[in-house]
């Protein structure tokens, strides 16, 4: 699969939150580089919402709260 398109940006992909390397490289693998339909900010991207600047990739639910105005 190909990279995110968002990568040049993502504060994730460009190691710019604070998370250890281990989890960043995880997030990288698999939602970067790997099924980004499965990523939260990716997720509030695609429906024109601005995107938390300490959303994680896996805070799916969040990302639902956030489209859904909540």
């Amino acid at each position: 699969m190909a990279d995110c398109k968002l990568t040049g940006r993502c504060p994730i992909f460009n190691d710019k939150m604070n998370i250890d390397k281990e989890t960043a490289a995880a997030f990288k693998a698999k939602y970067c580089q790997g099924n980004n339909q499965d990523c939260a900010r990716f997720t509030i991207f695609k429906n024109g919402k601005g995107v938390p600047p300490d959303l994680l990739p896996d805070m799916m639910d969040r990302a639902k709260e956030i489209i859904a105005g909540k």
